[in-house]
């Protein structure tokens, strides 16, 4: 995945939004090899090039308002609930993984949350990343995106949005990084009541918008 990081296509004009924990790299890695791809970057830059960038930061560094306009703009989201255990599975795979190149830091922030499952996931929820909304507006705070696609329809919600950029035959998406369920329980079993009640604030717009439920 080295130096292959945003998907933005000036040949097929389209921009993804890659919100975390949504299929990034299965989509970055399907479409890496297309040759439709035009902007790439380091992810170590947490910048103009970084994998999970906010639409406004997109269009800050790579393009004039009224050109964007014209390009079809199209993000996933995914049930809050279960995106944060998620983020949070991935983690405690990483630090379960000593060969990961991520590992220390990851066994640093494990200690600081007191090696405690509810801290850390309180932390991921609070501090972790922006909420999905943040991804899809504008500098005024409207929802200017042409698409908000659902992971839990990832494959067809894939299928649809290379028929509408014209990447055709459709290829077949093929999924990685997926986080491991290292707890080995169901999302729900990680939660209390306070931390339902957070993520139901800090996800709020984008509940409203999906009708997404714990």
């Amino acid at each position: 995945m080295k130096g292959i990081k945003m998907l933005i296509s000036h040949k097929n004009k389209f921009i993804v939004l890659n919100i975390p924990k949504t299929g990034c790299n299965s989509r970055t890695f399907t479409f890496q090899k297309l040759g439709v791809i035009d902007v790439y970057g380091d992810g170590a830059i947490r910048t103009s090039t970084y994998l999970h960038s906010t639409l406004r930061e997109i269009v800050h560094y790579h393009f004039q308002t009224d050109v964007y306009f014209s390009y079809y703009k199209w993000a996933m989201v995914r049930n809050p609930w279960r995106r944060y255990i998620s983020i949070l599975q991935y983690n405690l795979g990483v630090i379960s993984d000593k060969s990961h190149p991520d590992h220390a830091g990851m066994i640093n922030w494990w200690n600081k949350c007191n090696t405690n499952e509810h801290n850390a996931l309180k932390n991921i929820i609070l501090y972790h990343g922006k909420p999905q909304i943040e991804f899809l507006v504008n500098d005024t705070g409207d929802i200017v995106v042409d698409h908000i696609a659902r992971f839990e329809n990832i494959n067809l919600e894939h299928d649809m949005f290379c028929e509408k950029v014209n990447i055709q035959p459709t290829p077949t998406l093929k999924h990685t990084n997926k986080s491991p369920n290292v707890r080995k329980k169901g999302y729900k079993e990680f939660y209390t009541q306070e931390l339902v009640d957070l993520v139901a604030d800090r996800e709020s717009e984008i509940i409203n918008i999906t009708g997404y439920q714990y």
